[in-house]
């Protein structure tokens, strides 16, 4: 995968195997550069380029952007719907497929006996798979405070549930240590997750990170 910007002159390649950052000492153009991003992950215009063998992907289909680390939010409406749609597939299963049916006809029934203690006649709309999965409510629960475990459980929900995604990190080197940084870099590295860390002040380079410095007159070192 391929990553360019508009007005920058290099192309960064992000592998799998590598950490990249983007360490940007100009504040206005660091502002553009997120903001971009940001724009370009709800469908908008940006100047971001992100490819795969030459081919430009939609950056709001191909990537995630990770900014508010005090509350991340792992409930996010497409990830819930992804999981609803493959409960669905699961019910529908012809090992499944009985006790659904079953456990939607005794709904019906239930309503049905609910309404006997009334002097009128109703009629029920026919109870769905789908019906049945959102009226319970599911959502996400991350048993941790750890912002570690808690990023690295939604990176692998975002894997299982809607694909591979490049995931870009704006400034999250200011929540952790340089240990903390260390580990979770190859933690990522080693089950082949896409990633690429913005910040706007340079921190101590770790292993396997290869770092692309914008100065404050935009020279690219």
């Amino acid at each position: 995968m391929k990553l360019e910007y508009s007005t920058l002159q290099n192309i960064i390649e992000i592998t799998d195997d590598t950490i990249h950052s983007i360490v940007v000492e100009n504040p206005e153009y660091y502002y553009h550069m997120v903001k971009d991003f940001m724009n370009q992950v709800e469908g908008k215009e940006g100047g971001w380029i992100v490819s795969e063998n030459d081919k430009p992907l939609a950056v709001n289909k191909n990537v995630e952007i990770l900014f508010d680390f005090i509350s991340i939010n792992v409930n996010q409406k497409t990830l819930i719907t992804k999981i609803l749609n493959e409960m669905e597939q699961i019910a529908n299963k012809e090992e499944n497929i009985n006790e659904t049916m079953q456990l939607l006809s005794d709904i019906e029934r239930f309503v049905m006996y609910l309404n006997e203690d009334f002097d009128l006649s109703i009629t029920c709309d026919k109870l769905t798979i789908p019906q049945l999965l959102k009226s319970v409510g599911i959502s996400i629960s991350v048993e941790t405070d750890d912002l570690i475990e808690v990023i690295y459980s939604y990176m692998q929900l975002i894997r299982q549930f809607i694909g591979e995604k490049l995931f870009v990190f704006v400034n999250f080197r200011s929540f952790v240590s340089q240990k903390q940084f260390s580990d979770f870099a190859m933690t990522i590295i080693g089950h082949g997750y896409q990633v690429i860390f913005l910040e706007n002040k340079e921190y101590d380079k770790i292993a396997k990170e290869s770092r692309l410095i914008i100065d404050r007159d935009l020279c690219e070192i």
